[in-house]
Order: C-alpha cells, then structure tokens, then sequence
C-alpha cells in the first residue's frame, strides 16, 4: 500500500474489486451446482469454492480495519460511541434486512424455489446469519459485530499494547472451543466468525497504524502470500480427506494462516497494480467504488435469477462453460447499473445500499 494523496485510495478500491469478483466466483458455481447444470466440473467447483474461502472475506476484512485505521477516531466518548454505531447500523443493517426481505420475496415467486422454512429463515437472519434468508450477507452481520466490539477494545487497550493483544486474539480464534451453532451448524449470533475475523480486521489496522512495510513489499510479497495460502489451503483440504475435525488446533491454524496470507496477497496485487500505468487499473478501480452495490445486489437480482434462466436453456458441455463465463461477468457488471438507479431514490439507496439520506439527496442534486 503507498500513501495517496486524495481522498480514496486506489489501490484499497482495487483490492475491492479483485474481492469482490472472487465472492461472485464463489456464489455461481453454487447456483450452477443447485440447478444440476452439470456439465461444469464438479472437481473444478470444489476447488473454486475451497480456495475463494482464503482470498474473498480475509481482504474484506483487513481493507475494513485498514480504512477504519485512516479516519477520525471520534468514538472514544459515549457520544461518540453511539454516533459511531448509528453510522454503521445504517451503513450495515440497514441494507442487510432490506435485501434480505427483497431476497425472500424473489424466493417466492420464482419458479424451482420455495418459501417454504420461510419463518425460520426470517428468525435465523438474526440468530444465525448463514442460515437466513440471504446467508451470503453474513459478512455484514459480522462486521457490524466488530464495530460493535472495536472501539470498546480501543478504549481500554493503549495503543502499544495492541500489538500483545492482536496475538491473543489469534489464539482465541484458533483454538477449538466448541462456539454454539444452530441445526445447520451456523454459529449462532455469528459468534464464532467475530472471533475468526477480528484479528484480521486488526490485523489491517495495524498495518496502517504502526506496521506499513507489511504491505509495501509488491511482487514479492504477493507471491510469497499466495504461496502460503495454497500450501495452506492444500494442508486443509488433505485434512479433510482424512478426517480430521475441523476443530483440529492444528489444522484450525493452518487455516487461519492461510487467509491471512490470502488476504495480504491480494492487497499486494492491487498495491501492485494501483502502483503501474496498466489498462485495468482504471476499471479495477471504479469497480471496486461500487463493490459494496455488487455485494448486495449480485445474488438477489442477477446470479440466481439468471442461473435459473440458464438451466432452462438445458445446455450442453461446452455451451455450460461459455455461460458460466457470461454469468460471472453479467453478475459483476450488472449490479453497478441496478445500484446507480437506486442511487437516484435517496430512500431507497439509505435502505438498499446503505448510502446516508444527506449524502444521497446531494447526489440526486447534483
């Protein structure tokens, strides 16, 4: 990461960007795989899903506590605290239970699928957010739990000491304690995915505050992530085989290192590529500006939906792979024009997106 001198920082979108691409990579194959499309490989999809786990949510994560790191730190006081809060509610909640809503209501009326269960998904929206109604939204669930938790860490911990503390917060989340989960084993509350991702969400924080070379060494130091990562993920994956419990300390730190690495190789390809002229540095940019928009609406409105248009198509082996190509991009590109048109609706774009009804109705101003 290098120092920028506007207000955003183009290699923060374009990690983003490269993130968000990859939940999408991971979501299709899913909706490929329900509606028995399958001609895409199986072996393929399972990796695809294995290995996306290691670069898509880490990144989210350490880009959410690197940019926090860079503002104005106005939560000490209980007024502050409280402001805080408002604003990530608003930002978070907000467009979580609105397209959780939209998302049960396209469950009921498109053709294949039921609302069956529909009560219990609405419940497990709060109680397990990956089991709910729109259980790809679960990051923002746990994420709003770290703003919760964040700033009350800040208060009482010295900054020096955050370093010691980033340490015990890794033994924490790696160590098998049998976190409650509900019938389809969900951490309950999200729990156990606070616990996962909060030392990643510091670890970004730090690096902004007090370790910058950890970000700043480019080609080398994505290769070596990257590397990390897939040996990771390979240790995993062949513990899984064997059967051991996912509980397993060892192999639970394994895999906490491999999204680490994850995602501190894909901040080092988008410092990489935000530090060259290249022709997609510009796109990867933009896209990353409305990542957020494709997060939210990308399941909802575009993958499942045409996936489900897809199958009906019944292709055959080469036809499923030219599609699935189309899917991935339709499902990125898509969601930016359905965003800008929310956009135009300050109450729709503060419900849908998020977007502070001050700063939406200036924009439909302008």
């Amino acid at each position: 990461m290098m120092p920028r001198t506007s207000s955003r920082q183009e290699d923060i979108d374009i990690a983003r960007a490269i993130a968000q691409f990859i939940v999408v990579l991971n979501h299709i194959p899913q909706y490929f795989q329900r509606y028995h499309l399958d001609h895409l490989d199986s072996t393929m999809c399972r990796w695809i899903l294995t290995g996306v786990n290691y670069l898509h949510m880490p990144t989210f994560m350490l880009v959410a506590g690197y940019v926090l790191a860079g503002g104005r730190d106005d939560a000490g006081s209980l007024e502050g605290y409280w402001r805080f809060e408002r604003k990530k509610l608003c930002r978070l909640i907000l467009p979580f239970l609105s397209i959780s809503l939209m998302t049960l209501a396209i469950k009921m009326v498109l053709p294949g699928d039921s609302a069956r269960g529909a009560g219990a998904s609405l419940l497990g929206m709060v109680t397990a957010p990956r089991s709910g109604v729109a259980p790809h939204l679960w990051f923002l669930w746990c994420l709003m739990s770290i703003f919760l938790v964040w700033p009350l860490i800040r208060r009482v911990i010295p900054e020096h000491l955050l370093p010691w503390v980033w340490g015990g917060l890794i033994v924490l989340a790696v160590w098998p304690i049998p976190w409650p989960t509900d019938v389809h084993g969900s951490p309950v509350l999200g729990l156990a995915d606070l616990i996962w991702y909060l030392p990643m969400f510091m670890l970004g924080y730090l690096c902004r505050k007090r370790w910058h070379r950890l970000l700043a060494f480019g080609a080398k130091a994505a290769l070596v992530a990257g590397a990390v990562a897939l040996a990771a993920m390979l240790v995993v994956v062949k513990a899984d085989t064997a059967g051991l419990p996912r509980g397993d300390l060892t192999v639970s730190a394994i895999r906490f290192t491999g999204h680490v690495a994850g995602g501190l190789c894909v901040l080092s390809v988008a410092g990489l590529i935000a530090s060259r002229t290249v022709r997609p540095r510009a796109v990867l940019a933009g896209v990353g500006r409305r990542s957020y928009d494709i997060y939210l609406l990308h399941v909802a409105l575009v993958g499942h939906p045409l996936v489900l248009v897809i199958s009906r198509l019944h292709p055959g082996p080469v036809e499923t792979y030219v599609y699935f190509a189309v899917a991935l991009v339709a499902t990125m590109v898509v969601p930016i024009g359905i965003g800008e048109l929310i956009r135009r609706v300050p109450l729709l774009a503060c419900g849908m997106l998020g977007v502070p009804m001050r700063r939406a109705s200036a924009s439909q101003a302008l």
